[in-house]
């Protein structure tokens, strides 16, 4: 099954239908449904890997303060054995 939005209303409404059963404006073929929302979807999955690779950068420099933070303790601790 092969939907598309209404060019007026904006409902979704199956391709195949040359006029829209909510508002009865003429539909124009246009691209399906996996065609309209396919950039939007590539969008957010695009930020989601840009939104992962923050989180990454930012545990990756707290795990860089913490092991200052051991090797401080550490030599503290071995300088007092």
């Amino acid at each position: 099954m092969k939907l598309s939005f209404c060019k007026l209303c904006g409902r979704l409404i199956l391709r195949a239908y040359p006029y829209c059963p909510y508002c009865g404006s003429a539909q124009s073929p246009g691209p399906g449904l996996e065609e309209a929302v396919r950039p939007t979807f590539a969008r957010l999955e695009e930020m989601q890997a840009d939104l992962r690779a923050s989180h990454i950068e930012e545990l990756l420099e707290s795990l860089e303060g913490l092991e200052s933070a051991v090797e401080e303790i550490l030599s503290h601790v071995s300088t007092r054995a």
